[in-house]
């Protein structure tokens, strides 16, 4: 028996169209299993259906494509059914039989049926090689009088049986998934919370199987089918049972996937959330009130040093020693701070003056005037009304002689500030920095000075770490100040 895929290059321009002829009037006839399709492109006919309807009603039959020898076909564990095949060569219904077999039989076991077609029963998941080799007699239909057996392209290929027939052999692969009936999500709902400095929220969602799932596996299929949510963005990952999602924005959607071919549905809502404050400066014994905006209940409040702060269950803080601590609100995982110094009364003023002095205008010329201000006469009037002069009663020093007064009298912090300094929440209210680095003739060589003012919490790291800024009296928060000379007056 020999292998005749590419036999339609051996016929001759008359011998095609004799075939053609013969084709057209060969289609009319119908026989009680299978139907016949004429190609217009030339005189090969494909099978269009196959009848294996009398399949049970849970059977799952299979119709492999001849022309689509790469297409994906897929059944589960435990699945019966019948095998078929079309669009197949079937020269003048010169077909003899179709063998059906597999790759590996501890997978998919196959048994010939009638009508060209096989049962087949899949017993274990994997992915195989299910064969479809067409046998053809060579001495009927159009081929007849056209093969010699002492061809030189066939007369040593080894695929003749005898002098009448030939065979195709058609490899279709085959994804049989495990039994996924036992599967099932632990929950199908689910609400996040979601913060100003936060780029997504992820949703996690176990499943409960005996089955290892995981998306490393190209033959399991896992795939995002829908979100009813098109305002919102979402992407989803299987790693070891659990699906995880992520989503962008606010909102609530229901999402489906596709794990082995079985859909999962779930509901995820997600919340925004934000603190009324992120920084808080109070004089000690003080107390005041921190709320979270976008959700009344299931907070869970926490302070990172509660000798400096304490606060309650709905929020309300007591300030108890100088000092800095963070008060965090968890909600349901997603946490929030708000970064809080505890000072002195006088610390308190000096700052709140150092601030009303700096909405006035910038200007040297005329520093010490009422609605106008310097960096060095801002620091000096703000702390020469509660009694720190700078060794200068009468009129503001200029930054670098306030950090020589500072740095002579032992009131130096640091000699270069460092971030971790603020992460660690090292600086106090009230504290001076000092920059410095230009050859000015001056004190090592400072040309500005900033009051510090405390802390802003700009989020919560994974570990739980406040992610903290420096605040000031006359700048933004964040503003860059690593390298300069801390002081403390």
């Amino acid at each position: 028996m020999k292998n005749r895929r590419n036999i339609k290059n051996r016929i001759m321009a008359a011998g095609l169209a004799v075939a053609m002829c013969l084709t057209m009037l060969s289609s009319m006839a119908f026989t009680d299993n299978v139907s016949a399709a004429t190609h217009i492109s030339g005189v090969k006919k494909t099978v269009s259906s196959v009848n294996v309807a009398a399949g049970q009603s849970d059977e799952k039959n299979i119709v492999f494509d001849a022309q689509n020898e790469d297409g994906e076909y897929t059944v589960s564990v435990n699945d019966k059914g019948l095998f078929s095949i079309v669009n197949y060569e079937n020269f003048d219904n010169a077909i003899e039989s179709v063998k059906w077999s597999t790759s590996d039989e501890d997978i998919v076991r196959v048994t010939d049926s009638e009508n060209f077609t096989a049962s087949y029963e899949a017993v274990s998941s994997g992915r195989i090689n299910i064969y479809a080799d067409v046998t053809y007699n060579r001495n009927s239909g159009e081929y007849s009088g056209y093969i010699s057996d002492d061809d030189d392209d066939y007369d040593s290929d080894g695929f003749y049986d005898d002098d009448s027939t030939y065979w195709d052999r058609y490899t279709f692969s085959l994804c049989v998934y495990p039994d996924m009936s036992g599967v099932e999500l632990e929950s199908t709902s689910q609400t996040r919370y979601i913060t100003s400095y936060d780029y997504n929220t992820q949703f996690d969602f176990q499943l409960k199987s005996d089955i290892f799932l995981d998306e490393s596996n190209s033959d399991i299929g896992f795939d995002v089918v829908k979100n009813s949510n098109s305002a919102m963005d979402i992407s989803a990952s299987l790693n070891n049972n659990v699906v995880s999602i992520w989503a962008y924005n606010t909102g609530q959607t229901n999402v489906t996937f596709k794990i082995y071919g079985k859909e999962f549905e779930v509901s995820i809502k997600i919340v925004s959330i934000d603190m009324n404050k992120t920084s808080l400066l109070i004089v000690k014994g003080k107390s005041a009130k921190i709320k979270v905006k976008g959700v009344s209940k299931g907070i869970k409040w926490t302070s990172t040093k509660k000798s400096v702060v304490k606060v309650s269950g709905n929020g309300n803080i007591k300030s108890k020693k100088i000092g800095n601590a963070v008060v965090i609100a968890n909600v349901n995982g997603t946490k929030i701070g708000c970064a809080v110094s505890v000072v002195s009364p006088k610390i308190y003023n000096v700052i709140k003056r150092a601030r009303s002095i700096g909405k006035g205008k910038y200007s040297q010329s005329k520093r010490m005037e009422k609605g106008y201000y310097d960096c060095s006469s801002l620091v000096w009037r703000s702390y020469s009304k509660y009694g720190v002069y700078f060794g200068a009663k009468s009129y503001a020093p200029v930054a670098a002689d306030l950090c020589k007064w500072c740095w002579t009298k032992g009131k130096r912090v640091s000699s270069g500030l460092k971030d971790s300094q603020v992460q660690n929440m090292k600086l106090n209210a009230g504290d001076l920095i000092f920059k410095q680095g230009v050859n000015n003739g001056r004190f090592k060589g400072v040309y500005h000075v900033e009051m510090f003012a405390g802390y802003s919490c700009a989020g919560i790291a994974s570990n739980g770490k406040p992610i903290l800024n420096a605040t000031w009296a006359n700048r933004t928060d964040g503003y860059y100040a690593e390298g300069s000379i801390v002081a403390r007056p």
